[in-house]
């Protein structure tokens, strides 16, 4: 991080839990919790830089609002949950199963990550059959896993009717985004949505993006240029160290080429002013 210039790092750990997806129910409570207990311990070295993303049991509500409690008790400033929850035998996030851990999350201010890397699809189904041995077909599709996330949060009510939930979208790139929201936006009313009686959404679904969502990326030029699409405080600079996407250890050059001629504040902001205000750093 020094040789990189990086002050601070919200730190992914455990996949989201997708390691521990073959073990039996009761044990895998324990081994999030143990998991959690570790990274808890290792960012005490220095919490004001080291940032871990906590992963929650959503098998067992109670037991992840008890443990959002925990972690948030110990400085911890996000948590993880499975990209699908249906492949963790768990009901979609608009479930209203889920509204006491919206209701901590919101009232701590504790965002929502999701990440590409606890889709049991993915890993499971597309990485064993990737015939190319660096798994291109694998590393290339996490924008398309990303777009269901995206309608799943924006299209099915949640963040309606909970306005101070915020989820964060992780080493998925960024330049698809403003096409997609603006075929969920078109659908609204080509597909009449508003005409149902169920209808769950007083605005359309990219007003749920700008106002409640962000998502970070290491290299995406395209989506530099359509930052008034995606929403400058929509985005966070992100160094996937020590991942093969990772820019370090030249962070500085690339983050250089890709914020040539933009404006100080806006750089500002996506290099680390978004983080700060979304994490409470």
């Amino acid at each position: 991080m020094d040789i990189d210039g990086v002050e601070a790092e919200i730190l992914y750990v455990g996949s989201g839990g997708a390691s521990f997806a073959t073990l039996e129910p009761k044990d895998r409570l324990e081994a999030i919790r143990a998991l959690n207990s570790a990274a808890l311990e290792w960012a005490s070295v220095d919490p004001k830089r080291l940032l871990p993303v906590y992963i929650l049991p959503i098998e067992d509500i109670g037991v992840a609002v008890k443990e959002v409690e925990r972690v948030v008790a110990e400085h911890g400033k996000a948590v993880q949950l499975p990209l699908v929850p249906r492949e963790v035998g768990a009901p979609p996030y608009w479930d209203l199963a889920y509204d006491p851990l919206w209701e901590v999350l919101s009232a701590t201010g504790v965002p929502v990550s999701q990440h590409v890397g606890s889709s049991r699809y993915l890993t499971e189904d597309v990485l064993p059959e990737d015939p190319t041995p660096y798994k291109g077909i694998f590393q290339s599709l996490p924008p398309i896993f990303m777009a269901e996330c995206i309608a799943d949060w924006t299209v099915s009510g949640v963040l309606e009717r909970w306005p101070d939930l915020r989820v964060v979208l992780v080493e998925a790139g960024i330049g698809w985004i403003p096409y997609f929201l603006e075929r969920l936006d078109t659908m609204v009313d080509n597909h009449g949505w508003k005409t149902f009686s169920g209808h769950a959404l007083k605005e359309k679904p990219s007003f749920y993006w700008h106002r409640n969502m962000a998502a970070t990326f290491e290299q995406d030029r395209v989506g530099m240029r359509l930052l008034d699409l995606i929403g400058v405080e929509n985005l966070m600079w992100a160094t996937d160290y020590p991942h093969p996407d990772s820019t370090w250890p030249h962070s500085r050059a690339v983050l250089e080429a890709h914020f040539a001629g933009m404006p100080s504040e806006e750089v500002e902001l996506i290099a680390s002013g978004n983080a700060t205000r979304l994490y409470h750093l």
